[in-house]
């Protein structure tokens, strides 16, 4: 169980494909999210730095997240 929620929550974090596809961040921004707006800083407006470091922030965002999945389901034990 805490693999499935561990990989649907980092899933969630990187989700991108759907998003760009479906509504490319939507009516006013509305369905932005940090790998899409990652995306268009990178290509469209050639700011390699700053979305770099919004790469670097969904990985940070991803590992807190486990960190913080991992403590809220407890210490597993083996039998």
């Amino acid at each position: 169980m805490k693999v499935c929620v561990i990989f649907a929550v980092i899933g969630s974090f990187k989700a991108f494909d759907l998003i760009y596809v479906l509504t490319n961040g939507g009516p006013l921004h509305a369905s932005e999210v940090p790998s899409t707006l990652m995306y268009n800083m990178i290509f469209f407006r050639y700011q390699y730095g700053y979305g770099s470091a919004m790469a670097i922030f969904i990985i940070l965002e991803s590992l807190i997240g486990t960190i913080i999945i991992q403590k809220l389901f407890g210490k597993d034990e083996a039998y």
